[in-house]
């Protein structure tokens, strides 16, 4: 007989070997200056690509002139010579800048009027406040700035391209990155495309952000007396009741930030949340994160709490199964559920004396199914007898660690257009497993920043963020139970075992619904140790057949999460850079992108 300390010891040895090569992984990615050097310079064929981009945009007649607001700010005239230059160098020339310079500061008023009295482009307006700057521009499209800012001299013709090419859209926005001491570029900030969740978070649209004039006019009141965070009030402002096709991402960086000026200024704004969610009409309360620079709104639950049904799948495993089931009713607080256990041809005789004990408590059913494994067909069987207005789909090798888990993931699922919500699981090293799916990592679909420490914010912070997502695990997913059955529940004809919760996450938001991630309900997953890892032939060749099943339904798409960025690589999943990019800049990002089908 195996001692009882083997599997415990061999998990850790496994989990220890994981974090190895994920640390020797890492130490092989790309760095962001040789990948600048590689990928984003703007050698003489790029600059000639991009010319002809410019010619054929102005042969359409329709380009616009860009409109550009100077943030008054006390800065050395170093930096506001600086901004001028990368602006006076663009390739695309319809742009205007408008200068309101600070009461007492002679030297910049000095410098400008200089400036003006040389370039048409330059006008010193009065100060006044931001609403008033902004209310009184004539260019159909606007931008803010400040002498922190350094435009790359592509920037305005790849934002106003996208302008062009998008007609219904009114903001574009690009990415970023910092300038450090000694002018070097470094820590890149390669955004998601529209992210209507992680902005409740902090202001992910940044920098540089293009704006329709009368759609910005329309979001006002801005506050003059919040230099940080009126742009994450404006961002909140100007797209409340936008989707997708109203909002367009640039996934080349456009712009470059001194490091020093952006520590100083980046902040979110709790107050602008506060007020977002009062203006939607959504019950909840906005609060800082401790430690660290965001917001996290606590949605309110409906009263009285409305059912949830947990289906737990299981075969066998007593030490997980229990662990699981104790976790889940001495630290869970949700007032209202019930647990299915889904047995699945258990013959442990330990373990169905157990299963016999677990029905004795009203919470808990044990539904018998010896039908041949199939996760997909298990839990759709067991859904349409569930007595829950919403889902919960829980592996048996979960354990709770966030007595709220439950709330936050109902509060999340029951929002208007959610789909399915899903956790922050660790491993039990204490690594991160699932921070959220993104598609096409490894040709299908891997895990958000797998493997971060828990002091580790991830990639812009978004290991800790509230989130839109393409898909995340169906580990620990929380949905509406006829959100689950408007797409039919899970596909158990093509994915049997793997894939399956992807397939769903996919039909959910191609039925109009975002899937959601929250960082706010925290559980172990204890990964797939009751069923075994895949490394038997007939695994293997079962994963690769469903892996392809999804490829073909899904194509292409699969690689253009819009919840990543292709300057981000898809070889593994920790968020590296892609080498190389699957954009560049001899033309545009738009060309090829796919656009996200329909399953058929």
């Amino acid at each position: 007989m195996t001692p009882p300390w083997i599997e415990p010891l061999a998990r850790r040895l496994v989990l220890w070997n994981r974090r190895r090569l994920q640390r020797r992984l890492q130490a092989r990615m790309p760095q962001y200056g040789d990948w600048c050097t590689r990928f984003d310079a703007l050698d003489e064929a790029t600059r000639a690509a991009l010319q002809q981009r410019l010619a054929a945009l102005l042969a359409q007649g329709d380009a616009p002139t860009i409109g550009l607001l100077l943030e008054p700010m006390k800065s050395a005239i170093a930096d506001h010579a600086a901004l001028l230059q990368s602006l006076q160098v663009q390739l695309y020339p319809h742009w205007q800048l408008s200068v309101a310079v600070r009461e007492g500061d002679v030297d910049s008023a000095a410098f400008w009027k200089s400036q003006a009295a040389t370039d048409s482009r330059l006008q010193i307006v009065p100060v006044a406040t931001r609403a008033a700057r902004l209310n009184s521009t004539q260019q159909p499209w606007l931008a803010f700035t400040d002498t922190s800012e350094r435009w790359r001299e592509h920037a305005l013709l790849l934002l106003a391209e996208a302008a062009v090419h998008h007609p219904g859209c009114v903001l574009v926005y690009g990415d970023e990155d910092r300038l450090d001491d000694a002018g070097q570029r470094s820590e890149p900030r390669f955004k998601c495309d529209w992210n209507p969740d992680l902005l409740l978070s902090h202001d992910c649209i940044g920098r540089p952000a293009l704006g329709r004039t009368a759609s910005l006019q329309a979001a006002a009141p801005l506050d003059d007396e919040a230099p940080g965070p009126w742009r994450h009030a404006l961002a909140l402002r100007g797209t409340g009741g936008r989707t997708a096709e109203h909002i367009v991402h640039v996934p080349h960086v456009l712009l470059h930030r001194t490091a020093s000026a952006a520590a100083q200024e980046e902040t979110a704004s709790v107050a602008a949340v506060q007020a977002h969610l009062a203006r939607t009409g959504e019950r909840g309360t906005a609060e800082p994160q401790p430690g660290f620079d965001g917001v996290r709104v606590r949605f309110a639950l409906q009263e009285p709490p409305p059912p949830v049904t947990l289906l737990i799948p299981t075969r066998n495993g007593l030490a997980l199964l229990r662990q699981c089931i104790d976790s889940i009713l001495q630290r869970s607080t949700y007032p209202n559920y019930d647990i299915v256990v889904i047995d699945n041809g258990s013959d442990d005789p330990a373990c169905l004396a157990y299963l016999q004990q677990l029905q004795r408590d009203s919470r808990i059913c044990v539904r018998r199914d010896d039908s041949p494994f199939n996760f997909a067909a298990l839990n759709n069987a067991a859904a349409a007898k569930a007595r829950g207005e919403y889902l919960a789909l829980v592996n048996n090798d979960i354990e709770v660690i966030t007595p709220g888990w439950l709330e936050e993931m109902v509060t999340l699922a029951a929002r208007p257009g959610v789909g399915a919500v899903g956790a922050r699981l660790w491993y039990s090293d204490g690594t991160l497993q699932h921070g959220g799916v993104i598609t096409g990592i490894g040709g299908g679909a891997g895990h958000a920043h797998k493997r971060l420490t828990r002091g580790e914010p991830g990639l812009m912070g978004r290991a800790q963020r509230l989130q839109t997502l393409s898909a995340v695990t169906a580990a620990c997913l929380v949905l509406r139970r006829s959100a689950y059955e408007q797409v039919q529940g899970m596909d158990a004809e093509h994915f049997a075992v793997a894939c399956n919760d992807i397939d769903l996450c996919l039909r959910l938001r191609a039925a109009g619904l975002r899937n959601v991630w929250t960082p706010f309900a925290e559980l172990y997953h204890h990964e797939s140790v009751s069923r075994g890892r895949d490394h038997a032939p007939e695994k293997k060749q079962r994963f690769l057949r469903e892996l392809g099943a999804m490829q073909t339904r899904w194509g292409a798409s699969l690689d253009h999460d819009p919840a990543y960025n292709p300057n981000l690589t898809l070889a593994n999943e920790n968020f590296a850079l892609a080498d190389p990019p699957r954009v560049n800049l001899r033309q545009p990002w738009f060309a090829e992108k796919p656009k996200q089908p329909r399953p058929g």
